[in-house]
């Protein structure tokens, strides 16, 4: 008889290695349900905010900046202990942000990482988002150059190339006077987790639709 399956989570694999991070740049793709957003608030956040360090979260949806919300009302006493820790910005609301005229690299001077959830937003939302997606990724990325900056996606194989090379390209742009008295090769290195292998199908079942018509009917009956 074959023991019981133990689904696996994130957190249990990565361990205590994010006490090591950084100011690196961290790639983490991983399935849904495998327990990113646990691992966000219960560890990588909770780390930060014990060392007294704030934390900006960016999502892609409204939907999910609520959840990051009910979930993180649980974590403090009161309002003021939230707030000094964590924000959580969809990447919309922080694009009207800049686009009103806003320093990133002011506004980011209060953070010590940003998380950004759902970051194939970058790729996905590409052809249709005001400000551009990439003029947004890349003042995310500018103006973090000195923070932890973590990528979180599903999907992470269609962005990350495009990440990454805006990584590249910061760096090479940020001014000298800003780097004193910090690694900044440091800062530049990446770190990648791939997560895929923690996917889980069994509970999928499948079904063959010969037409198009009678998918229509199936779905109206």
């Amino acid at each position: 008889m074959n023991a019981p399956y133990r689904k696996k989570y994130i957190a249990n694999i990565i361990g205590d290695n994010y006490e090591e991070w950084g100011r690196r740049k961290i790639f983490l793709k991983a399935p849904t349900g495998t327990g990113k957003t646990t691992f966000l608030v219960k560890k990588l956040l909770a780390y930060h905010r014990m060392r007294g360090k704030k934390v900006l979260i960016l999502c892609n949806r409204k939907l999910l900046r609520k959840q990051y919300l009910g979930q993180l009302t649980q974590e403090f006493d009161s309002y003021a202990e939230f707030n000094d820790a964590v924000e959580v910005k969809t990447y919309q609301e922080l694009a009207n942000i800049l686009a009103s005229g806003a320093d990133p690299v002011r506004l980011f001077n209060k953070y010590e990482a940003v998380f950004m959830d759902e970051c194939h937003y970058f790729y996905s939302d590409s052809d249709f988002n005001g400000i551009g997606t990439y003029v947004l990724l890349h003042a995310i990325i500018y103006a973090g150059m000195l923070c932890q900056l973590v990528f979180i996606s599903a999907t992470m194989d269609c962005v990350q190339d495009l990440i990454v090379e805006v990584i590249k390209n910061c760096a090479v742009q940020y001014p000298q006077e800003l780097r004193r008295g910090i690694d900044f090769e440091k800062s530049c290195q990446m770190l990648s987790y791939d997560f895929d292998y923690l996917a889980r199908y069994d509970h999928i079942r499948c079904k063959y639709i010969p037409d198009y018509e009678t998918l229509c009917s199936l779905i109206g009956s």
